[in-house]
């Protein structure tokens, strides 16, 4: 092989890059996010990773990065897929909305998640909500149809002035890790 190749490639191997993912996948549309969007619904801040929603009628929302949810109005989110319809890595859910989801898989999935003051309503066939590391709940409203377990995963979970309405065969079910 020759030496200037080689040279190249241990160069290019010692380079350490620190890539953060700015992309978001809004009502199954991937968008590059290098700077804000806006459609039919929704509004997309790069700079603080937040998604407004103001009478939004679409389908998943999915990051790899953190991501602030405002809700605003009366918001549907609904898939056929089995692929989470909101996932990030950390994600907060806050407004003075409603939020309705139908979906057959898990409706929410990050590692942690804070749903403040909104009402929830829809169905899942799997885990409603579910995270790896704990979830908040402050001053929701959540009435839902889960398939399995309403709530799952975490170790430090706190659930605040909320009201919890589970319709399954298990009723109520809530599951850590």
């Amino acid at each position: 092989m020759n030496k200037k190749i080689i040279f190249l490639m241990l160069i290019l191997l010692s380079i350490s890059i620190d890539v953060k993912a700015t992309g978001i996948t809004i009502n199954n549309r991937y968008y590059n996010a290098t700077s804000d969007i806006v459609g039919d619904g929704f509004k997309y801040s790069v700079s603080n990773n937040t998604l407004e929603l103001d009478d939004y009628n679409g389908s998943i929302i999915s990051t790899l990065d953190d991501l602030n949810i405002i809700i605003k109005g009366d918001n549907y989110i609904i898939s056929n897929s089995t692929l989470p319809l909101i996932k990030a890595k950390n994600l907060v859910i806050i407004g003075e909305g409603s939020l309705n989801v139908t979906a057959p898989g898990i409706a929410f999935y990050a590692d942690r998640i804070d749903i403040k003051n909104i009402v929830v309503k829809g169905s899942s066939k799997t885990e409603f909500i579910s995270v790896t590391n704990n979830f908040n709940l402050d001053n929701v409203k959540i009435d839902v149809e889960s398939g399995t377990t309403l709530l799952y995963g975490g170790n430090d979970n706190t659930i605040n002035n909320s009201i919890i309405k589970s319709s399954n065969k298990w009723g109520l079910r809530y599951a850590t890790n």
